[in-house]
């Protein structure tokens, strides 16, 4: 509860009154009384301030309140069972550093439910006895001073690329309101737009989501243009992973600490750290570029892919081993600047073998280009076949990378190699 500094003050001058007059003696039974009085007052504070936190909890709340859309939804498919298998809280966003633009998923349900209407059975693989759908609460801002476009609304994806089905038709005028607005992308200055949006899930889709590890979400991003194009980007969709279950929950959280790389932005598979190596004196400069690059640490993790990657990438025959580095830039003194979405790089393992980056394995940065003065990040990806790995696991190498300005130069760097050994990395 805030009080006033007027509420304040008024409060003070009564303890500050009585300080300088004689204080006579209380007796126990005043002393009793005024105890009391304190006592019910300290509650009634009390009681106020947990009914203002009550309030602001149900704020947050009912903000996030999925029951009137669930309820006609269930009021119109009519399944002789149904259950809220999962539901996710915490809000998912895509957004501009500055907060300028913002896309975020507030919150969402998944239910599944049993012998519906045979109206949808169209929207179910022909069937009604078996079905669930996602209510998704979505939220678009522009905080900036410039009109901005959005891109589609957020799409649930499967490895196979398959995707669960919106369907906003299926909120009808009763709850219209709640509806999200699909007639456009664009956003005034100081614009924001909620809705809900509902997907279907058929009974293939239900089995995919018990067995896969995670689900990635496709969040929307924002471009300065209507038709999209590179240079009007201002930022781009994001891939995230989320869950279905509390089992996905954990997978979820165990893969926070792992370096970025597309085996888990497009989820292809399991990835499962083996170790992780700190490095000192891993970094080199360039000259004349007056450039900088190297990294701190790496990580080694072995991948086992999804049914939908395994045919792709059977030359692996003893196992997947992915190598992640981040490699952070900085540009010193060219001028051009340094564009950071096209690095290439490779390792010489024990002077013996070449490994390069597996490119299509990896990430874009969140930071595109290096002005002067300016440093980023790119995650670099080796991918190793099981037996290569065992044959020079522990063994010293090299790193070169080469660079791209963007003028379109090549800045091949492979003279200045960063040089690891047992001498500058402990696990």
């Amino acid at each position: 509860m805030k009080r006033s500094l007027k509420s304040v003050v008024n409060g003070l001058l009564p303890s500050l009154i009585l300080s300088s007059l004689p204080v006579a003696p209380i007796s126990a039974e005043e002393s009793s009384s005024e105890d009391s009085a304190l006592e019910t007052s300290e509650n009634q504070v009390a009681d106020e301030s947990a009914a203002d936190a009550q309030d602001a909890d149900s704020t947050v709340s009912s903000s996030n309140d999925f029951s009137e859309v669930v309820d006609f939804l269930l009021e119109m498919f009519a399944p002789a069972s149904s259950k809220l298998v999962y539901e996710s809280k915490e809000p998912i966003e895509n957004a501009t550093p500055e907060g300028d633009d913002v896309a975020r998923v507030d919150g969402y349900q998944y239910y599944v439910m049993e012998d519906f209407e045979y109206n949808f059975k169209q929207s179910f693989s022909d069937q009604t006895d078996i079905g669930g759908f996602v209510v998704l609460r979505l939220t678009i801002e522009n905080n900036s001073d410039e009109i901005v476009y959005h891109s589609n609304i957020p799409t649930f994806r499967f490895p196979d690329f398959s995707t669960l089905i919106t369907y906003n038709y299926l909120l009808n005028s009763e709850v219209d309101d709640l509806k999200w607005d699909s007639s456009g992308y664009m956003l005034e200055p100081g614009e924001s737009k909620t809705g809900y949006l509902v997907y279907n899930v058929t009974p293939e889709d239900i089995k995919a989501l018990e067995a896969l590890p995670v689900i990635q979400l496709e969040m929307p991003g924002f471009q300065a243009e209507e038709t999209y194009q590179a240079e009007s980007e201002i930022l781009p969709n994001a891939k995230i992973n989320v869950s279905f279950d509390d089992a996905q929950d954990e997978e979820v959280a165990s893969r926070d600490h792992l370096l970025p790389d597309a085996v888990l932005e497009d989820n292809m598979g399991t990835k499962d750290l083996l170790k992780e190596v700190q490095v000192s004196d891993a970094y080199v400069t360039a000259e004349p570029e007056d450039i900088s690059y190297g990294f701190d640490y790496y990580q080694v993790s072995e991948f086992v892919p999804n049914a939908a990657y395994e045919e792709a990438m059977k030359e692996y025959e003893d196992g997947i081993i992915i190598i992640n580095i981040p490699l952070e830039v900085s540009n010193h003194g060219w001028d051009d600047g340094l564009d950071l979405r096209n690095v290439s790089a490779y390792l010489v393992l024990d002077n013996t073998v070449e490994i390069s980056t597996n490119r299509h394995w990896e990430v874009d940065p969140s930071v595109p280009s290096l002005a002067v003065g300016e440093s980023g990040t790119y995650y670099l990806t080796f991918t190793l076949d099981g037996s290569l790995y065992k044959r020079f696991e522990g063994a010293d190498f090299t790193l070169s990378a080469r660079i791209t300005d963007n003028e379109y130069r090549s800045l091949d760097l492979y003279d200045y190699a960063v040089e690891i050994s047992d001498a500058n990395r402990s696990e």
